[in-house]
């Protein structure tokens, strides 16, 4: 089972069992998906041997059900489902407005790992980050789910409401207000790569000859493309870039 698709079946059973109930189409929506693939995700639960009831419409898994059990044990093992889980408490907090402490964040901008008090408020489009404000600095903040050991829910309410403030991510996972227009062409390598990578390109990429396509997006930090673009240089030509161009040649 390829990496993303481990991620979405952990997704989808923490849904259909938490606190919150979901309709289909609410899980469609959570999950990006089209209704139709949320009702292929829940026969292939029951083929795996879960019991699925439904609670007022909503779809839930029994977690008393021994397979539900063991799908979990081994699912919060691993790096995916330890993040999924942070993600989900990070979630609900955002919904019931409460601080959290994120136990053991490891931030790759200070170097340090320590705990955090934040009041989560928001997350990106991918769902891997989640915009916060810091309590220690009183600054809005992007924290990675993926990067504390653990997330600690806390009664506390939200005391900084009017203060909360984000900005836009692009495909690539950064974030800012000073958008860039970039224009990539990608043969089959580029182009499956970068949806592997980064899945919300799909609806930037458009047909351009035989086994070719463009993409046209935004970014607002030439960081990210580039890593992408200078690991591919013999699979993608920049177009009519320049600002991008230049960036790269540095």
């Amino acid at each position: 089972m390829e990496q993303p698709r481990i991620e979405r079946v952990i997704r989808i059973v923490q849904l259909m069992s938490g606190i919150r109930t979901y309709t289909i189409s609410e899980l469609a929506d959570a999950m990006d998906m089209s209704e139709r693939t949320i009702y292929r995700y829940i026969d292939s639960l029951k083929n795996a041997g879960m019991e699925v009831t439904s609670e007022r419409g909503c779809p839930r898994l029994v977690q008393t059900n021994q397979q539900y059990k063991g799908f979990m044990k081994v699912a919060m093992s691993t790096q995916e489902g330890k993040a999924l889980a942070n993600l989900s408490k990070m979630e609900s907090a955002i919904e019931s407005k409460k601080c959290v402490i994120l136990k053991g964040y490891a931030s790759a901008h200070s170097g340090t790992i320590r705990d955090r008090e934040v009041e989560p408020f928001e997350l990106s489009t991918d769902r891997k980050q989640v915009w916060c404000f810091d309590l220690e600095s009183k600054e809005n903040k992007v924290f990675m789910p993926s990067r504390c050991e653990a997330v600690e829910t806390t009664e506390k309410p939200w005391t900084y409401k009017d203060r909360h403030k984000s900005e836009p991510f692009d495909i690539f996972g950064f974030h800012g207000t000073d958008a860039c227009n970039v224009c990539l062409r990608l043969d089959i390598l580029a182009r499956n790569l970068l949806l592997e990578e980064h899945p919300l390109s799909a609806s930037q990429l458009s047909p351009d000859g035989d086994n070719h396509w463009l993409l046209k997006t935004i970014v607002y930090d030439l960081d990210g493309v580039a890593r992408f673009y200078l690991g591919l240089t013999k699979h993608i030509e920049i177009i009519n870039s320049p600002i991008f161009a230049k960036y790269v040649q540095k």
